[in-house]
């Protein structure tokens, strides 16, 4: 389930933001959710074997803004919007009546308010859909190397990227499930196959390094073809595409067609 959320600026002012404003984002996202929900989805989540996974999405900031390299920010009019998603209906509810109920919303040294919110109509998901990022896709591998963890991006013409997208998706998929009380057979993911091939990507122009906090991460945006199970390709655009989801990666819409001139 997705929505588009709009919030304004309660004094009409400008909403000024961090250059980096990932994490400013991340913190307004946990702010909307009931604080009991808030406080398990950020220590526990959902659990998948051993690993713990939010099931939710959001994109960055629709709107362009101004940057301001002196003091590194970027400054936009007074209203701001994105989208937010995740594979669990009741969640999203939750995040648009606490949305709705919150009078002075805190971001940064903003006041905000909830100014519109809209239920966005979801694709008809099939074996193959042509998509555009929203936000850059992240996919990487974490070794350890003498002392020290490091962590090694790939990109999208790499095989190995579309093969952790799969995995991803496959653990994205069943842990739905398992909250929703439907739990699915090993037999029955093993079946289940997702592949990512660039169709419009530039190596050079659509690398993003982007800062979460003080780490460092490296996504890619373009347009793609996603090829293979519906319910993955359906659960990706609820929780997103790779790794970081949950912090502002992989949101990925349809790639409309150009209508044909004639």
């Amino acid at each position: 389930m997705r929505i588009k959320v709009q919030f304004t600026s309660i004094e009409g002012k400008p909403i000024v933001l961090p250059l980096q404003y990932l994490y400013s984002i991340h913190q307004l996202v946990y702010k909307m959710f009931t604080p009991d929900i808030a406080r398990k989805l950020y220590l526990d989540g959902f659990l998948y074997k051993g690993r713990k996974l939010k099931l939710f999405n959001y994109s960055r900031i629709l709107e362009h803004g101004k940057v301001n390299k002196a003091l590194n920010t970027i400054n936009f009019d007074s209203t701001i919007s994105f989208y937010f998603s995740c594979s669990l209906s009741y969640l999203v509810d939750d995040f648009i009546k606490n949305a709705f109920t919150t009078e002075n919303i805190k971001l940064n040294d903003n006041n905000l308010m909830l100014s519109m919110c809209e239920i966005v109509e979801a694709p008809l998901f099939s074996d193959k859909m042509e998509i555009t990022m929203l936000s850059p896709m992240t996919v990487y591998s974490t070794f350890q190397r003498k002392d020290k963890k490091v962590t090694h991006y790939y990109m999208p013409i790499e095989s190995t990227f579309s093969e952790i997208v799969e995995e991803n998706a496959k653990k994205k998929y069943a842990t739905t499930m398992i909250a929703l009380g439907t739990p699915v057979s090993e037999q029955t993911l093993s079946q289940m196959h997702l592949e990512l091939i660039p169709k419009r990507y530039n190596p050079k122009y659509n690398k993003k390094v982007l800062y979460f906090k003080n780490k460092v991460v490296e996504g890619y945006t373009g347009d793609y073809t996603l090829v293979g199970s519906p319910e993955l390709i359906a659960i990706t655009y609820d929780c997103g595409l790779g790794a970081s989801t949950a912090v502002g990666f992989g949101m990925w819409s349809p790639l409309l067609k150009k209508e044909a001139v004639s």
